[in-house]
């Protein structure tokens, strides 16, 4: 990290204190310092320009922080901008980092956490920058039919099992730009959501989607829904395929949550490697699915591999599986049993349905481990156009 010249800037003299006292404990040098938010201007004397990474408090005035931000990323993009703050406020760091911010820490200071962070700084530097590897990750997505059969819940803990089958970087991704509980599900509560991603499309790489992310305890990375309904907040759409692409470097393995034919369906249809379709045997399901399968029919060219999932198998008042085989022209790839007590306590304690020994982790662990080309006990599927026997019925 010699090629970093680094500067902190914040009018409160016991947080800058902190802040170089973590610098310090790891050999870093703190070349200036500024007690007050300086004019960031290339004609400004003692501005900050000149220098590669600036650290800015946010506490003594959150809005000259954020003008700070914005005049450095503006004005020189090779500046790294971190912030710092001893406030709990999600709203401003979304701020933050619609400015231009790349890192966040919370004071007191993890040592450790802003050694890493300056080390990702010298690396993005241009005299010291040395490209990540890319990857060719492989995505697989979760479409539901419906609504409440149970697609989040199964994607969330598919992800988890395919983190464990693998033991490669995986993330899951939350579509749903509105009410989302991927995270939830798993007793997540993250920062950021897609829509913070989308909203910086222009801006998106290794380092920032990092500062997105949350980790789960299985080391499963995390990009959730708003934590927030707020409908006026329309991402942008063709962000996506950015934010595609770069998971696709990133991860060895990205899992979709698409929801029940949501804004993004479509686009994660066309991205994914598989795609599983999640049905429950009853009428309206079944219906819906029809309708799905005969839209992907028609643009068969550019959808890749499907698999049917049935799911709550088992459940009182429902068809059989022959039934929906009939109904829908297509063969059941895999089932999922019913075990509604369990779920449901897994679900209200924000646990991995793994650690309620249920039986439906099984399942999705079969899965994962056919996803990653394990041995299994299950049947291949075969191709996308193999799933289907006859064209589902119209009407």
């Amino acid at each position: 990290m010699n090629d970093l010249s680094i500067v902190v800037v914040g009018p409160n003299e016991d947080l800058r204190r902190q802040v170089c006292g973590a610098a310090s404990s790891h050999d870093i040098e703190i070349e200036r310092e500024f007690a007050i938010y300086p004019d960031v201007k290339p004609q400004t004397v003692g501005s900050i320009l000149g220098h590669s990474t600036v650290l800015v408090e946010l506490d003594s005035d959150s809005e000259a922080a954020i003008n700070v931000i914005r005049q450095a990323t503006t004005t020189d993009e090779s500046i790294t901008v971190m912030v710092y703050s001893a406030k709990k406020n999600a709203d401003l760091l979304v701020r933050c980092m619609q400015a231009g911010a790349r890192e966040f820490f919370e004071v007191p200071m993890d040592a450790e956490e802003l050694y890493l962070a300056l080390q990702r700084a010298a690396e993005r530097h241009p005299q010291g920058s040395r490209s990540r590897p890319k990857r060719r990750g492989r995505t697989v997505a979760f479409l539901g039919a419906k609504g409440g059969v149970g697609t989040t819940t199964l994607a969330a803990n598919y992800a988890l099992a395919l983190k464990e089958a693998s033991k490669e970087d995986v993330c899951l991704i939350d579509l749903n730009t509105q009410l989302g509980d991927a995270a939830l599900s798993l007793g997540m509560e993250p920062k950021f959501s897609l829509v913070d991603a989308l909203e910086s499309a222009h801006r998106l790489d290794y380092d920032f989607l990092s500062a997105l992310l949350v980790e789960h305890s299985s080391g499963l990375s995390i990009l959730g829904g708003p934590d927030a309904y707020d409908p006026s907040r329309v991402p942008d759409g063709p962000g996506l395929e950015t934010l595609f692409d770069l998971l696709g470097q990133s991860f060895v393995y990205t899992v979709l949550d698409a929801g029940a034919g949501g804004e993004f369906a479509s686009a994660a249809v066309r991205r994914a490697d598989l795609v599983y379709l999640v049905v429950q045997a009853d009428v309206p399901t079944l219906r819906n699915a029809q309708r799905m399968i005969a839209h992907f029919q028609e643009s068969v060219g550019s959808v890749p591999r499907m698999e049917l999932v049935l799911n709550r198998v088992g459940a009182k008042d429902q068809l059989t599986e022959s039934q929906v085989e009939s109904t829908l022209g297509a063969k059941v790839k895999w089932s999922i049993p019913n075990d509604f007590r369990r779920l449901q306590d897994a679900l209200n304690r924000g646990v991995p349905l793994a650690e309620n020994a249920s039986p439906v982790s099984t399942a999705l662990t079969t899965m994962a481990r056919a996803f990653t080309g394990k041995r299994t006990e299950e049947k291949s599927s075969g191709s996308w156009l193999s799933m289907f026997k006859t064209s589902p019925a119209k009407g």
